[in-house]
Order: C-alpha cells, then sequence, then structure tokens
C-alpha cells in the first residue's frame, strides 16, 4: 500500500539522483559502510561469547590467550564504533543536504494522492505509480534551471505542479476538471498550513435544517436568505477572521449590499474584511453570501497555483503520442456526439502512417489481438472501438503487450475507444494513457478545434480573399 510518507521519500531518492547524483551515492556507500560496521560488531561479540562458552568450569583469568583475545576483541570492536559514529555523522550531513529538496518530492506526493481520489468520481480515471512517476521525472528534466538551489527548488516546484496537472487534466471530462483543480489547490495548501480542516468542512459541508430554523439565525437584513444567515453562523463558529461577520454587515448594511447585489461579487472588494481575510476565506464568505458564484470564486482561488492554463478550456490535442510508448495504450473517453476517429486519422496522415479500425463485439475480440501484434510488429497504428462492450478484451490487451518477447516497432500506436465504463479492471486501466474527447464549449474552443486540423497549405489554396479579412 502506498503512503504518503512512503511515496515522498521514494521521490525524494528520485529528485536527488537528478539534482545532485554525487550526494545520493555518497549516502548509499555510508549506508553500505553503516551495515558492515554493525555486521562486524555483531561478529566480534558471537566470536568472544563462543570463546567464553567453551573455557565453561575454568579459570579465566589463568588464560593469557583468552585475555589476549578479550584486548584484541575490544580494541576492534572500538574501532569498529569509532568508524560507525563517522558514518552516523556523515549521513546527517547528507540527510540534511537532502531536506533542501524535500518539497519537490512532497508535492508531488501530494498531487499523486489527489489523482488517486478521482477515482471517487469515476472509476475508469485509474492511474498507475509507474506513469505518474514518469511524468514526475518529466518534469524535473524540463523544468528551468539555477544554480542556486532554492530558487531551482523554487522553478521545479511551480513546473511541476502545472505540468502534472496539465498531464492529468487531459484524462477528465470538463465537468470534473475543477473538481481535480480543487483536490489539488486544496491538498497543498492543506500541507503549508495555508488552511484547516475546519475550513475545509464550511465549504463541503451543507448547513442542518436545525440551525437554519433556530431563531438566533433569523436573518437581520431583509436580502440574505435564512440559508445563507446560517452559514454565516458556521463561518463566525470556525473561521476567526470572520467571528463577527454578521455584526459586520448588519452595522454596514449599504456597503454589504452593493457588494452583494454585484453581478461579479467574486471580482470586488469584500467591505471592512477584505484585507484581513485570505484567499480561501474569501471563497467561503462568497459561497455563504452568494452561493451561485461559488464556481467562479473557485476558479480564482486555484487559478494562481495551477497557472491560467487552468482555466482554458483547449481542443484536444492528440499528439502527446508521439512521445508515449508503442505499447502504452491510449484510451479516448467519449462522450455524447463526439468522434476521436476523424482526429486521429488526420494525426495518422500528418505523421505518415497507416491507421486501422475495429469494432469491438460479435466475437471480433481475438481478431482484434492478432491485428494489434501485427501493428505493433509492422510499425502501424490500430483504433478499436467501443471496447466497453466487452470488458475482459482490455485485460487480455494489456497481458498479451507485458508479455511480448520482441521490441514493438516505435512507430506503432495502440488507440482505443469506451464510453465511462466500472468494468474494467485496475490492471488495465493503470496501463492506459487516457484523454477525455468531448464537444468544445464555447466559440473560441470551437473555433480552436477547427483550425486545429486545417494545415497552411489548404488555407493558401483558397483564392479568396475575404477569408483574410
Amino acid at each position: 500500500c502506498v503512503t504518503l510518507s512512503g511515496l515522498t521519500d521514494q521521490l525524494l531518492r528520485t529528485v536527488i539522483r537528478h539534482e545532485k547524483p554525487a550526494l545520493e551515492d555518497d549516502r548509499l556507500h555510508l549506508l553500505e559502510e553503516m551495515l558492515e560496521c554493525e555486521v562486524s560488531l555483531a561478529q566480534c561479540e558471537m566470536e568472544l561469547l563462543e570463546r567464553l562458552s567453551l573455557k565453561e568450569g575454568a579459570r579465566l583469568l589463568d588464560d593469557t590467550k583468552l585475555i589476549e583475545i578479550l584486548s584484541g576483541t575490544k580494541e576492534k570492536a572500538g574501532e569498529i564504533q569509532e568508524r560507525l559514529s563517522g558514518c552516523v555523522d556523515a549521513n546527517s550531513k547528507i540527510l540534511l543536504a537532502r531536506e533542501e529538496y524535500k518539497p519537490i518530492a512532497q508535492r508531488g506526493a501530494i498531487l499523486y494522492f489527489a489523482v488517486v481520489d478521482m477515482v471517487e468520481v469515476r472509476a475508469v480515471y485509474q492511474v498507475g505509480l509507474a506513469q505518474f512517476i514518469e511524468q514526475f521525472e518529466l518534469s524535473l528534466r524540463q523544468a528551468p534551471p539555477n544554480p542556486y538551489p532554492p530558487k531551482r527548488v523554487e522553478n521545479v516546484l511551480v513546473y511541476e505542479t502545472q505540468h502534472l496537472y496539465s498531464c492529468m487534466k487531459r484524462s477528465y471530462y470538463h465537468t470534473d476538471q475543477a473538481i481535480f483543480a480543487s483536490i489539488v489547490t486544496m491538498e497543498i495548501q492543506l500541507h503549508a498550513n495555508m488552511i484547516t480542516q475546519k475550513e475545509i468542512n464550511c465549504l463541503f459541508k451543507p448547513v442542518s435544517p436545525v440551525v437554519i430554523g433556530t431563531s438566533s439565525n433569523t436573518p437581520r437584513v431583509p436580502w440574505v436568505s435564512p440559508e445563507e444567515w446560517a452559514s454565516l453562523t458556521i463561518l463566525e463558529r470556525d473561521v476567526k477572521p470572520l467571528a463577527n461577520i454578521k455584526s459586520l454587515i448588519t452595522g454596514s448594511e449599504m456597503e454589504w449590499a452593493e457588494w452583494y447585489n454585484a453581478v461579479n461579487c467574486e471580482d470586488q472588494p469584500m467591505p471592512l474584511v477584505e484585507d484581513r481575510l485570505t484567499a480561501f476565506q474569501r471563497l467561503l464568505l462568497t459561497n455563504a453570501l452568494r452561493p451561485d458564484r461559488t464556481y467562479l470564486a473557485l476558479r480564482k482561488w486555484y487559478t494562481p497555483v495551477l497557472g491560467e492554463q487552468s482555466t482554458k478550456v483547449a481542443p484536444v490535442d492528440l499528439s502527446f503520442v508521439k512521445t508515449q510508448s508503442p505499447l502504452t495504450p491510449v484510451l479516448c473517453l467519449l462522450s455524447p456526439g463526439v468522434d476521436p476517429i476523424g482526429p486521429i486519422d488526420a494525426l495518422a496522415r500528418k505523421s505518415r502512417v497507416s491507421v486501422s479500425h475495429i469494432s469491438i463485439g460479435d466475437g471480433q475480440e481475438r481478431p482484434a489481438l492478432r491485428t494489434v501484434l501485427g501493428a505493433l510488429e509492422g510499425g502501424h497504428w490500430i483504433v478499436i472501438q467501443n471496447v466497453h462492450l466487452a470488458p475482459g478484451f482490455m485485460s487480455d490487451l494489456t497481458e498479451m503487450c507485458r508479455g511480448l518477447k520482441s521490441r514493438p516497432n516505435p512507430v506503432a500506436r495502440l488507440w482505443l475507444t469506451t464510453l465511462p465504463s466500472d468494468d474494467f479492471s485496475i490492471t488495465s486501466l493503470q496501463q492506459c494513457v487516457k484523454v477525455a474527447v468531448e464537444q468544445p464549449r464555447g466559440l473560441v474552443a470551437g473555433l480552436m478545434q477547427a483550425y486545429q486540423h486545417i494545415t497552411q497549405d489548404q488555407l493558401e489554396s483558397i483564392h479568396q480573399r475575404e477569408w483574410r479579412i
């Protein structure tokens, strides 16, 4: 079972091997030397006990040879103990140097467990640890370099967070992406002591009808509903900077009414409390008074942590498959009215690779496996559609890929399409890279997707000049 502390240690070894390889080599050498010293010390003690047991009943002080052995063993044990003490001191210094890079490993572990939590949203969102670590190592290589370690750690933290978030985000449907962004940001700030568990509970736990119905929770201003006033009661109890929020609203009713009635209230300064609230506490107050603006306030809260790309709706870019292994299936998660076959075929033409299609069903599983084997050997692309109709096929496919005795052609790629299903095995899902395929949301996203598959040559072939205006 993977734990947060265990994964942090594992990722820290990866970070040190990349950033300070000599330091990690020294640490491993010291650990071996410490183990050798401990073994030697135990052997000395065993030899001494064995000789003493053989002299049972005899006068030990008369045995000069035994006394010499005892003296030699004591001297040897002292030398070993001295070496061991030196190793312990050196190892402490190395561990202290490694601590400088620990925030990178902690951030990676937090992000992984945020990914694991998304399985509660949809079972098909399973991600393997090996796949995650591969992207973690890529973020170390691509983060901006800096010779000053604290600045390098800062650069890696920013790049690592945004890179891993972007890689995982493409696996989720648009309706679930805000959930993922919220989980990631919440866990990062919780571990940094920027928010508390009580504050998190204020956002997610509904207000009890008992609290709403008590006479002490009758709204003192006419434009606040009983539910909203009850939410303020909870905030007064659990969020220290908002301990007197109801009296502040009552005492400055006009200013608060202006904020309350603003169309984009989440962007407006909050009267009297603006300077003393954290971004998350501001979100809580917006959620209490204007729950219809919670989603926009949520985006405003997590965008500084995850970057602007966390709120942008971009068309699906399938070109990332060029960096994937031929043995890693690309699982396209379908949505109503969307077919990824066109974009896949267009990418295949652009890559100058032939592509074939197979629909699962009516006993096509075995022929499909043979076709996949031929594609992996011949360097072709193959699209297997509707694998949700035969959940066992995914397990057979991943088992076949693991059992290949020869290296596949590096050009080959394996595509799968499916509707969300709870019937796939965890192992088969963790072997796949996922991408959610949906209709573009909004005019800008629709135009971007339309132009994504149009080449410059096609544009130049249009003789009318109107399209250039």
